[in-house]
This record gives C-alpha cells, sequence and structure tokens, in this order.
C-alpha cells in the first residue's frame, strides 16, 4: 500500500512543476520563485477577466459556490469576473484534481491557476494563439477526506489573491517604467510619447488601438493621442482595443 501512494505522488508531482520559468532582461519582470510564468507586462492592463473552474474528478460539494468566492476575492483586489463570452475574453484557469487514497481515509489534490489570453506574434501580427501568460506553481497535499473542501478552498482562494496582486504589481512596474522613458508632456495636452505613432488614442477614450485600426483612423487630428509602445498607453489609463487587440 505504501508503495502505490508513493507511486500516486511521484505520477502526480512530475509535469508542470518541472517547467521552466520564463526569464526577461528587462525591468518589467519580477524574479518570483513561486511562479512557473509572470510575464507581467502582459497582465498589467487587466481589470477584468473570465474565471473558469475545472475540478476533475471531484465531489460536486467542493467546487460549488467556489467560483464566486474567487470572483469576490479578486473584486477586493479591482480585478472583475465577467462571463466568458468570447475567445477575447482573458481567462483565469483554475484546475483542481483529486484522487481518493482506497483504504487511508484521505485523498490527493492538486490545484494550479493559470490566466490564458490572446497573443500575437511579434512578426506575424496574424498570427493570434491563446496561450498561458501568468501560471502558479500547483499546490499538491494529501489530507483527510473531512478536511478536503476546507483545503482546497483555501489553496484555490490563495492562488486567486496571488494572481491579483501580480496584476496590481505589474501596473505598478509599468507606471514606475513609463515614467522614467516618457518624454515630458505638453502643457494643455494629454501625455503623447515621443517616437513613432504605433498605437493611438483619442483624449476622450479610455481605449487604445494600434495606428492601422479601422476606429483609430476615425480619430479627429486634434483629439489624436499617439505612443510609440504599449507600455506608455497602458501607463496613460488607456486600455486596449477589443477589435486590433495590440
Amino acid at each position: 500500500m505504501t508503495m502505490s501512494v508513493c507511486c500516486l505522488l511521484a505520477l502526480l508531482a512530475a509535469s508542470p512543476a518541472a517547467e521552466m520559468t520564463v526569464a526577461r532582461a528587462d525591468p518589467l519582470e519580477i524574479a518570483e520563485p513561486g511562479f512557473l510564468i509572470s510575464r507581467n507586462e502582459a497582465i498589467a492592463d487587466l481589470d477584468q477577466v473570465c474565471v473558469s473552474l475545472e475540478a476533475h474528478a471531484a465531489p460536486a460539494s467542493l467546487s460549488e459556490g467556489l467560483t464566486d468566492r474567487v470572483a469576490e476575492r479578486l473584486k477586493a483586489e479591482g480585478v472583475e469576473h465577467v462571463e466568458c463570452r468570447t475567445g477575447v475574453t482573458p481567462r483565469l484557469h483554475i484546475h483542481v484534481e483529486t484522487v481518493s487514497l482506497d483504504g487511508c481515509g484521505q485523498t490527493v489534490y492538486r490545484v494550479q491557476t493559470a490566466l490564458s489570453r490572446i497573443v500575437t506574434f511579434t512578426d506575424h501580427r496574424e498570427l493570434r494563439v491563446q496561450a498561458d501568460v501568468w501560471r502558479v506553481k500547483p499546490v499538491m497535499k494529501a489530507v483527510a477526506d473531512p478536511n478536503l473542501t476546507e483545503a482546497v478552498t483555501e489553496a484555490v482562494l490563495t492562488q486567486a489573491e496571488a494572481f491579483a496582486s501580480a496584476c496590481q504589481a505589474a501596473k505598478r512596474l509599468l507606471r514606475t517604467s513609463a515614467a522614467l522613458t516618457a518624454a515630458p508632456a505638453t502643457e494643455g495636452t494629454s501625455a503623447a510619447r515621443a517616437g513613432p505613432a504605433m498605437f493611438v488614442a483619442s483624449k476622450g477614450s479610455a481605449v487604445f488601438h494600434r495606428a492601422d485600426c479601422r476606429w483609430a483612423r476615425n480619430i479627429a487630428e486634434h483629439n489624436r493621442v499617439t505612443y510609440s509602445a504599449r507600455a506608455t498607453a497602458v501607463a496613460d489609463g488607456k486600455r486596449a482595443c477589443k477589435s486590433c487587440q495590440p
């Protein structure tokens, strides 16, 4: 029996925890040993996500009301849960797996949370895929059956808080980076950045676009604000256009 339990734990522990952490030599990367992926510039503009709870081989009672509790925890940190209407909506995937240990009165659980969103290849803007841009290391433990629901709930909420905290940290880093590199703003105008106009926004709008977006072409010249980098647009309080996905 001891041998079979050891084998089970070894199988569950293998895979995701052994993945390589993404390394980047730029000021927007936080070296956090608890994360497998931490691309901070990819989560700095998030204020809405779709929470998706996937419980495999788990009792129905375990996940009951858990999505609502995650939504409440995220909202407290400034991130709102919305319905998963389209593939464009960033998705916070919460994976819960359980395996009952027969005859032991215990269950092994594994919880891992990841954020996926549409990303565009730098050299091929027509290629867009759904990919994980943030993922925390999984939590895996064996607990007594009566304590399973409480233990899984705590693990899920802890990882949700870690995600919300990462979003806030990414926003602060972007603001700091933009402040260090931004050109002085002209009095009476929005803080347009020096350099090629890769991104465009209207002074009275909270949305920014690619320069070639059909919505950008409708902005009158006297209302046009330009940015040479995505990060500076986000730091200026703008959010990405859902049509062109800058």
